[in-house]
């Protein structure tokens, strides 16, 4: 077994592991979309909207913790992603539905 040691590179100086070398976790969603307009006279018209994000509900994973090598959660993976910063909105959240009704006149 070969024992491997880090050492802290000199300032200014990059080391030498090649560039995107290593990958985060997969991102994965899917979204379904539902519309249905009707009339509801001449000059009123409705619009019935119902929207589900991440149908399948999807893990999506934050990339792991690298802020410190000695650090006792190096490597963990301790988070999703959440592409808005708002619980429930954004890219890679859980499952959701929404609906929506809308009239135009």
């Amino acid at each position: 077994m070969r024992m491997v040691q880090f050492t802290t590179p000199a300032v200014g100086t990059y080391g030498n592991e090649r560039r995107d070398a290593y990958y985060g976790p997969n991102f994965r969603t899917i979204d379904f979309s539902l519309f249905k307009h009707t009339p509801i006279t001449e000059k009123v018209m409705s619009e019935f909207r119902a929207e589900v994000f991440n149908i399948c509900n999807f893990n999506n994973f934050a990339n792991p913790s690298v802020s410190s090598i000695t650090s006792s959660s190096f490597g963990l993976i301790t988070q999703t992603r959440n592409g808005a910063g708002a619980p429930g909105i954004g890219y890679g959240e859980p499952f959701n539905v929404q609906f929506a009704l809308k009239l135009s006149f």
